[in-house]
């Protein structure tokens, strides 16, 4: 597993949403990879959002159901070992 210094990543470039998805996917295990909500939160905050409620307009999920996703989704990706910090929206 690769280790990123999340920190030197917005310095070297400027990332996409297919980029950071496929760092993410990188660092995951294969059975922690993001399912399809996952990956609509993620992109959604990636792109902007600012809020679940908007992310909700957009999508067949409701606020509270997206914020529940999200909440263990930030939690994830703070446990893995390659981004070595707490990972929020």
């Amino acid at each position: 597993m690769l280790k990123y210094n999340t920190k030197l990543i917005p310095k070297l470039t400027r990332m996409n949403v297919e980029e950071a998805l496929a760092i993410v996917e990188d660092v995951l295990d294969d059975e922690d990879c993001l399912n399809d909500i996952e990956e609509f939160i993620f992109r959604e905050c990636w792109q902007g959002k600012q809020s679940y409620e908007e992310m909700a307009k957009s999508s067949p999920y409701d606020s509270e159901y997206i914020k529940s996703v999200a909440a263990k989704l930030w939690k994830k990706l703070s446990k893995t070992k390659a981004f070595n910090e707490k990972v929020k929206k």
